[in-house]
């Protein structure tokens, strides 16, 4: 592109041009006018996208109306109560999806929003259901039908929406459906169903990883690993662990002191009594540890007379 093009935001090259006096470049025969950016192809199938989910969502409201609005009338004999009732569920879908719209043109993922148009139209799938011959499954389609539809394309809209204000920065992951999480939730549903105590388990694990308590996580970093699970099992493993690490730091002080292989039977005594303080042993305790340690290490050596 040349420098004109790029001055007044030409993308094919001009077919005439001059120099002024002012040493300014004038276009005298462009090859076509400038082209005008908001007016994209993008921008007017999305355009024409959002008219007809307004007119999807007026068509299928009126639609799930009649139905909402017989059955509550019924039930409540209030023209005005039951008219007004029998707009929410639609109502709010419709007002969640604009809201979704307007912040996937800023390229957010709309999740909330997009969840909650979900949400209102499974409501109105279950209020329309109830005005619905159950026992007909020709009724039931018809009956739970539009509310579905809207919540579909609304969805799809979003999602396209977003992707095309996020361009290449675009990620798949960003781009997942509130559909996707409904469909999660059935099949853990149907799991539940057919395997209720190994889905139960799983889920209270999941739980209790995802929330962990405060004491569980703030563990000294300077505690040994095998005192921490020996504390985790009682205050008994708690003690025979600590009792252990204090006899090994016994044997420890006393093999850099000594020469245990070759130290006679009747000086372990004297020396456990000195170290018994410094390992935080008893010193009756030092004195059998160390002994029943000596007599091994020197018999396995054979210097034990």
């Amino acid at each position: 592109m040349s420098a004109t093009d790029s001055l007044f935001g030409l993308t094919d090259p001009v077919l005439g041009a001059r120099t002024n006096g002012n040493g300014h470049v004038v276009i005298t025969k462009p090859s076509r006018m400038p082209r005008m950016g908001w007016l994209s192809t993008d921008a007017v199938l999305l355009s024409a996208a959002c008219v007809l989910l307004a007119a999807l969502a007026a068509a299928m409201g009126i639609v799930s109306w009649h139905a909402q609005y017989a059955f509550i009338f019924a039930a409540k004999h209030q023209h005005a109560a039951s008219a007004l009732e029998a707009f929410g569920l639609d109502a709010g879908a419709v007002i969640f999806s604009v809201l979704g719209i307007a912040l996937a043109r800023l390229g957010r993922r709309a999740i909330i929003e997009r969840a909650l148009v979900l949400a209102c139209a499974l409501g109105s799938c279950a209020m329309n259901l109830l005005g619905a011959e159950l026992g007909s499954p020709r009724s039931v389609v018809v009956y739970v039908m539009p509310p579905l539809l809207f919540a579909a394309g609304s969805d799809r809209l979003i999602a396209v929406i977003r992707r095309s204000a996020l361009g290449r920065r675009e990620d798949e992951e960003g781009q997942r459906s509130a559909w996707v999480a409904a469909g999660h939730a059935l099949l853990y549903l149907l799991r539940f169903l057919l395997a209720p105590p190994s889905t139960a388990s799983g889920v209270r694990r999941m739980v209790l990883n995802a929330a962990p308590l405060p004491s569980a996580t703030a563990v000294p970093a300077a505690q040994p690993a095998k005192a921490i699970s020996a504390s985790a099992r009682g205050p008994r493993a708690a003690k025979r662990a600590d009792g252990g690490g204090k006899q090994a730091r016994l044997i420890e002080l006393a093999g850099k002191r000594h020469d245990l292989a070759t130290l006679p039977l009747a000086d372990v005594s004297r020396a456990a009594t000195d170290l018994a303080a410094e390992a935080e042993l008893h010193p009756g305790t030092a004195r059998r540890v160390l002994l029943a340690h000596v007599r091994s290490l020197q018999s396995a050596n054979g210097s034990i007379s």
